[in-house]
Order: structure tokens, then sequence, then C-alpha cells
């Protein structure tokens, strides 16, 4: 399975990780599966940690990942920060998450980890 999906249940954070060879479909799945599990509590933060994939989404592919998104009510209100390791995973990255705010959900594209989590850490400060 190319995503693997955890929770940190004293920083109220869901970590979808993402390693190898990835796809669309699996990207889709990944996510639907996130906003039906129970473990996903009001007040949690998303990090979706794409360093280890080898997928770089289209245009067409970044629009369906954010309409699945906008479809799964539950995760407009958790802050979602990607964090990549190449430049073009950035690019697409901070594409998806621009897209995704366009709809109402706090993202953010981040090229260092501790920089996602910094950002998250504030969001749920802040909410």
């Amino acid at each position: 399975m190319p995503y693997h999906l955890e929770f940190d249940t004293t920083l109220r954070r869901a970590i979808l990780r993402a390693e190898g060879a990835v796809d669309l479909a699996a990207s889709l799945d990944a996510i639907a599966a996130l906003t039906i599990d129970p473990r996903l509590q009001p007040g949690y933060a998303i990090l979706v940690d794409m360093r280890q994939a080898d997928y770089t989404p289209s245009l067409a592919d970044a629009r369906k990942l954010t309409e699945l998104r906008d479809q799964a009510a539950g995760l407009r209100h958790h802050p979602i920060a990607f964090v990549t390791a190449t430049p073009a995973h950035y690019s697409a990255a901070s594409l998806v998450a621009a897209m995704a705010s366009l709809r109402g959900v706090a993202a953010r594209a981040f090229r260092h980890h501790e920089e996602g989590l910094s950002w998250l850490a504030e969001q749920q400060a802040g909410s």
C-alpha cells in the first residue's frame, strides 16, 4: 500500500505518508479512507508527507484531489500541510493546496518537514 495512515493523539494529528509509486487512484483511496476514519476527531490537523512518494499530480489530478476533499465535508475543518522533497512535488502540492484554499480549506505546501509541523501547530492554536 503506497499510503500509510497513523494518528498522533498527543499532538492531535493525522499523518498520511506516501511511499514509493503512488498514483491518482491510490491518492483518492487514501483521502476517502481518511474521511471515514473515526480517529479523525475535531481539532485534528492533517500532515500529508509526500517526501518518499514517486508521484507528481497533473493539473487534472490536482482538480480531482481537491474535488474529493470538497465532497468530504469533514476534511474542511482540518488544516492540511503537504510536505514534499523536490521542487516539482512542491509545485504540485502548492497547486493542490491553493485549490483547496479556494474551497475554504486551510492548506499549504512545504519543502521542509519542520515548517509544515510548525504551521499545523499554529493553525491548531488559532482554532
